[in-house]
């Protein structure tokens, strides 16, 4: 086995612009690293196919173009631009589909969009409200997993029910309080439908809580410690 001496080596891949490394005559090996010059990419060669005109696959492609990993990872920001990561498929000519669904943080959520495979990672927003209030009017991402503290009797309003909306409601004080849905939404309160637009409201002691999350088309579920029927 040929062994390398003590000292100071320096191994560079293979170079060339991306069309010189794409020509019939020019072989990659399965494994081989190879630098794209022109466009700045990393490549790994892909044998698999048997040809001198081997694919290669593109590192970079895991990212945004221009995107470092340290910008795609920010957290804490309300924006669902700042910090959002795009994970590009192997061809980078779209987006890889991935299926909805929350990831949980200390402190953080993030939601995963099917239709482009974003993660937008948001804090967990919360807010004391004194008056009638309709979640979202502050910031829109209220309504992903926000809580709303209320000090004072009032009508806390939601939004039209969205897929991978929840929000919580948290009473300070022996004070009266209701969560008002869209007319067009129904609040499945602790199991049972309400009828369209009607009102779950609280029993007015210190500490009522109701948790409220998209449950279909239909509107929203809501577990409580004992809200009833408000009406419309």
């Amino acid at each position: 086995m040929a062994k390398l001496n003590s000292g100071n080596f320096t191994i560079r891949a293979r170079r060339g612009t991306a069309a010189n490394l794409a020509l019939a005559t020019t072989y990659v090996s399965e494994g081989e690293l190879a630098y794209k010059t022109d466009t700045k990419v990393l490549a790994v060669g892909d044998a698999s196919n048997g040809k001198k005109d081997v694919a290669m696959i593109d590192v970079a492609n895991v990212f945004t173009a221009n995107q470092s990993i340290q910008n795609a990872l920010t957290l804490g920001t309300a924006s669902t631009t700042a910090g959002t990561v795009i994970l590009k498929n192997a061809t980078s000519t779209g987006n890889t589909t991935i299926a909805t669904g929350n990831i949980s943080a200390t402190n953080y959520t993030a939601t995963l969009q099917a239709a482009d495979g974003t993660i937008a990672l948001t804090r967990i927003l919360t807010a004391i409200k004194s008056a009638a209030y309709t979640v979202g009017t502050d910031n829109a991402q209220e309504a992903y997993g926000g809580v709303i503290y209320v000090d004072t009797a009032a009508t806390i309003t939601l939004p039209a029910a969205v897929a991978g909306m929840s929000v919580t409601v948290v009473t300070v004080g022996a004070i009266a309080v209701s969560v008002d849905p869209n007319a067009s939404d129904k609040l499945y309160l602790d199991g049972t439908a309400l009828a369209d637009g009607n009102k779950a409201t609280n029993l007015s002691t210190a500490g009522d809580i109701i948790v409220l999350t998209y449950y279909s088309a239909d509107g929203w579920y809501a577990s409580s410690n004992g809200w009833t029927d408000g009406g419309a």
